[in-house]
């Protein structure tokens, strides 16, 4: 197999190809870089706004348990008072 022979001329234009190429690889992960802070800050974001969601939640929830406990305990005593109430008339 000969070898093939290129030109001054042909081996400038591949080196001068190769380096559009690497240039607009350098673009495209500088793009690259910058999406993915941006996307990291919106992860971000994202997980403290739902740790806040989870605190409101968890708050109304313990609110909610508490307010059932309060009524339970409520009606336990009126139920209480009407019993001893219909078991004392005499």
């Amino acid at each position: 197999m000969p070898s093939q022979k290129y030109t001054k001329a042909q081996l400038e234009q591949v080196v001068y190809t190769q380096l559009e190429n690497l240039n607009a690889i350098h673009d495209l992960l500088r793009i690259m870089k910058v999406q993915n802070e941006l996307i990291e800050n919106a992860n971000k974001k994202l997980k403290d706004e739902v740790i806040d969601f989870k605190k409101r939640v968890n708050y109304k929830q313990e609110n909610l348990n508490n307010l059932i406990i309060i009524k339970q305990a409520v009606f336990g005593y009126f139920t209480n008072i009407t019993f001893w109430f219909f078991c004392n008339t005499d």
